[in-house]
């Protein structure tokens, strides 16, 4: 299993998902013997998340191609754009978020 646990409840609020959802996605994962959940050691009231060792060897796998995927999106962009960008894609959400 690999090492670095997360809580269910960290995953959906870095993932901006609503917990049902990550929960979905976690039964998914776990039926397909991608990761494995147990209740947190401080918190019984809280699950981790761990990948296990195939979650992590996809995890390998595929990181490169969604590395290279990316820098062809932003080929060409400097650090100001890429900032800028960012930016109004926070904006956006925001006025999402909001109900605007």
């Amino acid at each position: 299993m690999h090492k670095t646990a997360r809580k269910a409840n960290t995953l959906a609020q870095k993932t901006n998902k609503d917990a049902p959802t990550v929960t979905r996605i976690i039964d998914l994962l776990e039926k397909k013997g991608w990761l494995q959940r147990r209740a947190h050691n401080s918190d019984r009231r809280s699950q981790e998340v761990n990948l296990t060792v195939e979650g992590q060897k996809l995890v390998d796998a595929l990181l490169p191609v969604v590395e290279e995927f990316r820098k062809s999106g932003i080929g060409g962009l400097n650090e100001t754009d890429l900032h800028q960008m960012k930016q109004v894609l926070d904006r956006i959400y925001e006025n999402f978020s909001n109900g605007r």
